[in-house]
């Protein structure tokens, strides 16, 4: 695929978040702290180290922390998923209640 070069993508004005975005932006991180907290530990550790980082430095981490788990990579971005895919659930089950009020 041709990847367009920024300068050609049609440019539309950035609206500022609205205070009832900022609020929903607001609940979304509360409900996220609320289901990291409940994970182990361990589970907790893994996927904010995993998600920390930008390019090579998030590549490197990642090696480190599978050879530091004993892992294969691919088998510490299956756990990964798997940990996120959990988070996201209990996320949404968060703002489903707290919408709900």
């Amino acid at each position: 695929t041709r990847n367009t070069p920024l300068d050609e993508i049609a440019h539309e004005p950035v609206a500022l978040d609205t205070s009832n975005e900022k609020a929903e932006k607001e609940t979304r991180l509360n409900c996220l702290d609320d289901c990291l907290e409940v994970l182990p530990v361990e589970n907790r550790e893994l996927i904010m180290e995993y998600y920390v980082d930008e390019k090579r430095g998030r590549i490197d981490r990642r090696r480190n922390l599978a050879e530091r788990l004993g892992l294969r990579r691919d088998a510490l971005a299956n756990r990964a998923q798997r940990l996120r895919d959990k988070l996201e659930q209990c996320v949404t089950r968060c703002l489903k209640k707290k919408t709900s009020i």
